[in-house]
């Protein structure tokens, strides 16, 4: 579990899945990238309801946020992150998140 510090309340962010600075994109899942006026990053996970039953959405959701977890150390400081979920992350494994992450970094590290 990410720290309190590091966690985004998507509720008070709405206005940031209009209005994001950049945005990433991989087959599982897009990334929404906002600049904070904080000296840490801060991450939310985004899977609707529109995906599937919840214990499928919770175990991606849980997933998705081990392997961003995993790569913290790796993503630049003082944005806000948002990872909306795609369908095909109901059905993708840990080692397939995990990749796709991999792939889009490079990308993000650019910042």
């Amino acid at each position: 579990m990410l720290p309190s510090e590091q966690r985004l309340n998507l509720a008070q962010a709405k206005w940031r899945y209009r209005y994001s600075d950049r945005e990433f994109s991989t087959k599982l899942f897009k990334i929404l990238v906002k600049k904070n006026k904080l000296a840490a990053s801060r991450f939310g996970f985004l899977l609707t309801g529109k995906l599937g039953k919840a214990s499928k959405r919770n175990l991606a959701k849980r997933r998705l946020t081990e392997a961003v977890q995993e790569k913290i150390g790796d993503l630049p400081s003082g944005f806000d992150f948002i990872f909306i979920g795609y369908p095909t992350i109901i059905e993708s494994s840990y080692e397939e998140i995990r990749t796709s992450l991999h792939q889009v970094l490079p990308k993000i590290s650019l910042l």
